[in-house]
């Protein structure tokens, strides 16, 4: 299903106190921010944020999360004006880690806003912007191995050198992503995408997915889903073939 791309609203974070793993330049804490991927569900580190260290502990996601959002510019495009109107989106603080896209006549696209599904990592913590704030996503080390065992005690098939798991379970995923390393999560994540087609019309291959709204059927990559089988072939029927 695609995202919804509207602002979500920010939260306190007060039980992000500091430790020894910030990463700062002088006292200044930087944000990492992590966009989920245009294709597939992996992470892409687009930008680090340097939060003035006069800003209260529970605001600095909020900070980056403003900061990372396009309003009335773009964030990532760092131009101080566009023609005769300032770039009211754009900050020093804000370092672009992620290559920006160009058309065909070489002009530069900006990334998108910071949505919903999109970790920041503070001090060593992950946050998951949530439809209210942010929400910690807790990863323990062993999330694999109990997402492993619960795949077992289902009766999924375990492979030797491709542990299975519980590809709807957040932590699960994260958990491999950690381990396995962004390129290989993603061969993962696609291999799974393939092996979890139950059909295929107009080159579309159609897969159930787990959802808040319970089971529905993914089309291929269009990022649309549906309730019933039905209604997922009737859609890529009419999709251009691929």
């Amino acid at each position: 299903m695609k995202p919804k791309r509207g602002s979500a609203p920010v939260a306190r974070i007060e039980h992000a106190a500091p430790d020894d793993g910030c990463s700062k330049k002088g006292n200044e804490m930087k944000i990492e921010v992590h966009h989920k991927a245009d294709e597939g569900e992996g992470f892409v580190h687009v930008a680090n944020v340097e939060v003035p260290d006069n800003t209260e502990h529970w605001r600095v996601l909020e900070y980056a999360y403003r900061w990372t959002n396009n309003i009335n510019g773009s964030w990532s495009i760092k131009e101080r004006e566009f023609g005769a109107h300032p770039n009211s989106d754009f900050n020093e603080r804000v370092e672009v880690v992620a290559p920006l896209k160009t058309n065909t006549d070489g002009k530069p696209w900006g990334h998108r806003s910071s949505m919903i599904g999109d970790i920041f990592v503070a001090e060593g913590k992950r946050y998951r912007v949530a439809t209210f704030g942010f929400e910690p996503v807790n990863a323990p080390r062993d999330a694999l191995r109990k997402a492993v065992n619960r795949a077992i005690e289902n009766g999924a098939p375990v492979y030797v050198n491709q542990p299975a798991i519980d590809w709807d379970d957040p932590e699960a995923r994260l958990a491999l992503l950690e381990r396995v390393g962004a390129d290989e999560y993603n061969r993962l994540m696609a291999e799974h995408h393939r092996n979890s087609v139950v059909e295929t019309i107009n080159g579309h291959g159609i897969r159930p997915v787990r959802s808040r709204f319970g089971r529905l059927f993914m089309v291929g990559d269009t990022g649309t889903a549906f309730l019933t089988l039905e209604q997922a072939r009737e859609f890529a029927n009419k999709e251009p073939a691929k």
